[in-house]
């Protein structure tokens, strides 16, 4: 099996597994979603023969089930108490091998993050961190993530004058340059510091580095990865919806592109599409709630025309249930997720 995009598992953690899940096939390419990303696949997706090509990764050795907390604990210099068995559990939730490598990295985030043993947002944080291999110092930046502080709801909410930029202006250079301009005049006129004056724009600058941590550039074996978020404001509402992506796309056009957005219009609930493009073929699948799932194609006629007058001569639309996903960029696990080694969950 060829993997067209390997963003999905570049950045595995030691005795990882991959999961794996075919959305819609032609011919002998599929699209696949391969641990929460999508991605086009040649070959028999279903068969011994791709298992065995993902089997093949190096992804470590994991703890099996008969190692004890106490056993894991030790492994890694840790004593036995709540926070650090509440770690085992975390690492286990989100599918991070249970090694001692791991467990004492998830250690030292944690301490960072004083909500730990009673907060899922830190928990997320933690687990997050660990999988995007971040420094501990960030952990806190991606707690205000989970806790939904950097929702452009949030930061928007009583700050009219980011509604009226945001509004009028649809690229981040004008609007940045317009930010700077208010706050210089704002801080004439009111005669307040400039730095008291900033804190009004707090949230946002939050979620701009935010924004630059959850991206990547591409080196000799990651894509480029470009993570974003953009206020979008639905008819009829004040307050804007948080347009959230995430886009894998190599240097040169010999790979096409991955590319993958969440967002939630009032009248249809969350939706996620998930689009991967090579050359001249384009796949797009919809994720949506079940009640919409039956209408999503009656827009593909549309699309498709739409898609074809900007040059894609292929296009495949496609439409099911949207994942039970808790966020954006982190999926928990409803199963134990400490597996033998290279263990494949393949879902057809």
């Amino acid at each position: 099996m060829k993997l067209l995009s390997i963003s999905a598992i570049n950045n595995l953690l030691p005795g990882q597994p991959v999961k794996t899940e075919i959305v819609a096939r032609s011919g002998e390419r599929s699209l696949a979603i391969i641990n929460g990303r999508p991605m086009q696949i040649e070959g028999d997706a279903a068969g011994g023969k791709a298992s065995k090509s993902l089997d093949s990764q190096p992804f470590g050795s994991a703890a099996g089930p008969t190692v004890t907390p106490e056993k894991l604990l030790a492994s890694a210099g840790l004593e036995r108490n709540q926070t650090n068995l509440q770690l085992i559990e975390t690492l286990r939730q989100y599918g991070i091998a249970l090694i001692a490598e791991n467990l004492a990295k998830a250690a030292t985030v944690a301490i960072d993050l004083p909500a730990f043993s009673h907060s899922i947002a830190a928990r997320q944080a933690m687990a997050l961190t660990l999988l995007r291999r971040l420094n501990p110092d960030k952990a806190a930046l991606l707690e205000s993530y989970f806790q939904g502080k950097l929702k452009f709801s949030v930061i928007f909410s009583g700050n009219p004058e980011l509604i009226e930029i945001f509004r009028e202006r649809s690229g981040i250079a004008e609007i940045l340059k317009r930010l700077q301009q208010m706050l210089q005049t704002r801080g004439r006129e009111s005669g307040l510091n400039l730095k008291d004056l900033a804190k009004k724009f707090e949230g946002l600058a939050k979620n701009l580095r935010f924004q630059e941590l959850m991206s990547e550039p591409a080196n000799q074996n990651h894509e480029n990865r470009v993570y974003f978020q953009w206020p979008f404001f639905w008819h009829g509402s004040e307050l804007p919806d948080t347009l959230e992506g995430e886009a894998f796309f190599m240097n040169g056009k010999e790979q096409g592109f991955c590319l993958r957005l969440l967002v939630c219009p009032p009248s249809l609930g969350q939706i996620e599409v998930a689009m991967n493009q090579l050359e001249e073929s384009l796949w797009v699948h919809f994720g949506v709630q079940p009640e919409i799932a039956e209408s999503i194609p009656a827009v593909f006629p549309a699309l498709q025309e739409g898609l074809a007058r900007e040059g894609f001569t292929r296009v495949r639309l496609t439409a099911g249930r949207i994942r039970e996903i808790e966020s954006f960029l982190l999926e928990a696990s409803t199963e134990d997720k400490s597996p033998p080694v290279s263990r494949v969950d393949l879902k057809i």
